[in-house]
C-alpha cells in the first residue's frame, strides 16, 4: 500500500501518520487519536533502513491493535468503527 493510501485510510479512523529519517533509518509513526488532545494517544511505530519498510512496521502493528476489543472499543467510541465496515 502507499503511503498516501494510509494516511487517507488513518484519516478515516481519526489517526495520524509521520515519517522522520534519522542517519540511515526511517521511522515511522501513527497515533490516535491525530489531534493530541486526549490524554491517551495511543502510539505504534515502525523503524528500518528504508521508508516504506518502517511504514508497513507501524501500519502491521495498528492494524492489529484496531483489530482487537480494545481497538474497537475506540473506534466504536469516536463513531469512526463504520469506516471499518
Amino acid at each position: 500500500m502507499r503511503e498516501d493510501e494510509m494516511e487517507a485510510l488513518l484519516r478515516l479512523d481519526g489517526a495520524a501518520l509521520e515519517v522522520n529519517k534519522f542517519g540511515t533509518a526511517y521511522n515511522a509513526k501513527v497515533w490516535y487519536p491525530a489531534d493530541h488532545k486526549d490524554a491517551e494517544v495511543v502510539m505504534f511505530t515502525g523503524e528500518a533502513s528504508s521508508r516504506q519498510e518502517a511504514l508497513a512496521q507501524a501500519w502491521q502493528k495498528y492494524q492489529e491493535f484496531m483489530q482487537t476489543k480494545t481497538g474497537i472499543n475506540l473506534l466504536r467510541g469516536d463513531g469512526q468503527l463504520m469506516f471499518r465496515i
